[in-house]
């Protein structure tokens, strides 16, 4: 008997919770409609952007395979003869990747490739003409003028600093610890232009690390012509010989190379469908987080009122 009469109890306050629902259904409703009709307007209004991407692999040197592996065997030599000639166990890869997350990479590539404009101050992308939409109120292009007001304290024109906070989040870079592929993506609001940067990013990060290798080779050789001339001993010309051989090696095959540090698998194309934003997901997360919010709301009301009743 007892728990029929709990169970009726039950009963009789979920359907009072029911009915507490239904006399304030125009608020459980109209709320989440009306906030998901709004987050529609607003993703409506939210220029699309194209995702470019590239698998690249990692060149035998760059791993430290290759005339790496001489550096190595003749590691010791060069220790005598004052110099650094590499380690095998050294990672080109690593440091290409910090290379293009770095401030002085950003710089370089955002003047060489103009991107101020673009990065700061487009909007959009006409797909009839494909031509981008630039905000007037931030630079004036008849006249080529900055005439933005900045924030923080920053000046009109943007900083190499600026740039690179909008660089990074222009690009992403991430290596699989299995395979040692490196996926490179590039987001932007024209698909032609995302991955005519991006092609041109893995070009310059190549010719990068290749222009660091040939003026770290050209230094040593150099370095070792020059104290040949005071050596005596024969054994010792032997193994300043080898280590300029070597060096040579380096060097001729860093200047024919263009594909340097990372040779591509897969190659940059224009997207034909955007990557952001996602409209119907934003809407459907919308509905769902603000119909909760409100029932939940509601069924807190409706406890509250239940336990003073009671009191």
């Amino acid at each position: 008997m007892v728990l029929q009469s709990n169970q009726t109890v039950e009963d009789y306050s979920l359907l009072t919770l029911f009915r507490y629902l239904w006399r304030h259904k125009i608020q459980v409703f109209s709320i989440p409609l009306v906030s998901t009709l709004i987050a529609v307007i607003w993703s409506l209004s939210i220029s699309n952007t194209y995702l470019s991407d590239a698998i690249l692999s990692p060149t035998e040197e760059a791993q430290g395979g290759g005339l790496q592996n001489i550096a190595g065997q003749l590691g010791g030599l060069a220790s005598l003869a004052g110099i650094s000639v590499g380690d095998e166990s050294s990672d080109n890869v690593t440091v290409a990747i910090a290379i293009m997350q770095s401030r002085k990479f950003s710089k370089m590539f955002t003047e060489k490739y103009k991107l101020a404009v673009p990065l700061l101050a487009v909007t959009d992308w006409d797909q009839e003409t494909g031509e981008l939409t630039v905000d007037e109120d931030i630079y004036d292009v008849e006249s080529n003028v900055w005439v933005r007001t900045p924030k923080h304290g920053r000046p009109v024109e943007p900083t190499a600093l600026e740039l690179y906070e909008l660089y990074r989040e222009l690009i992403s870079i991430e290596r699989d610890s299995s395979t040692g592929l490196v996926h490179v993506s590039l987001e932007y609001y024209s698909p032609v232009l995302a991955q005519k940067w991006l092609e041109a990013m893995i070009m310059e990060i190549n010719n990068e690390m290749r222009e660091r290798e040939i003026s770290f080779a050209r230094n040593n050789i150099e370095y070792l012509t020059k104290q040949l001339v005071n050596i005596d001993s024969i054994e010792m010309k032997n193994v300043f010989y080898q280590l300029i051989e070597e060096q040579t090696q380096k060097l001729m095959l860093a200047e024919v190379r263009t594909e340097f540090v990372f040779s591509i698998i897969d190659p940059p194309v224009v997207p034909e469908l955007k990557h952001a934003p996602r409209r119907s997901l934003i809407c459907i997360l919308v509905l769902f987080i603000t119909g909760f919010i409100t029932t939940s709301f509601y069924i807190v009301r409706f406890l509250l009122a239940t336990q003073q009743k009671q009191a």
